[in-house]
């Protein structure tokens, strides 16, 4: 009796898996972003106009109160601020 129990049981979690699988799988074709929402308030600006007076990334996280890897994943984001602020005051 418990042995029918206990195939039942590994069954039904086999069928979870499957349809979890799936459903990932589904929203992947979508184009619907899976996980944490990314954040959306950290000031790019600011922040590119800190690291243009010369402030470290551990400061601005210090002062901003952001993560550092948050800070870090934008990174990208922030250097192309900071070039295209460059650009724009070079005189040609």
């Amino acid at each position: 009796q418990m042995q029918i129990i206990g195939a039942i049981a590994e069954w039904e979690r086999e069928i979870i898996a499957q349809r979890t699988r799936e459903g990932i799988e589904a929203r992947k074709a979508k184009g619907i972003r899976l996980g944490r929402k990314r954040r959306d308030d950290i000031p790019i600006d600011t922040i590119a106009t800190l690291r243009m007076s010369g402030s470290s990334w551990r400061s601005i996280t210090r002062d901003l109160h952001i993560p550092k890897t948050t800070l870090m994943r934008r990174k990208e984001e922030i250097e192309a601020r900071i070039a295209q602020r460059s650009e724009k005051e070079v005189p040609q």
